[in-house]
């Protein structure tokens, strides 16, 4: 073994290897919760989740038929605004 320049060193060495492995784990998780977050959002992922009662509508979320039959779900407010004749603010 060669003798070291520095008696810190090997440990400078191996604390940064350790910073570096937990950033690299940090950002892999990250990317990987992102790409959940994606998948979860497709409509039809998140009807299927509905089932489970973990879909992204809020619980006190109202179906609501038009005559066309397909049900859409509709916030309290949405709801509300849609009784009332108000503007959600939001685009329809």
């Amino acid at each position: 073994m060669n003798k070291i320049w520095s008696p810190n060193q090997r440990c400078t060495r191996t604390a940064i290897q350790v910073v570096l492995t937990v950033v690299t784990l940090l950002a892999t998780l990250a990317a990987i919760s992102a790409a959940i977050s994606r998948v979860m959002a497709i409509p039809a992922i998140d009807e299927w989740l509905r089932k489970f009662g973990a879909g992204s509508a809020p619980a006190g979320a109202i179906a609501y038929t038009p005559l066309n039959r397909h049900s859409i779900g509709l916030t309290r407010r949405q709801y509300r605004a849609m009784v009332d004749g108000d503007d959600t603010g939001e685009k329809d």
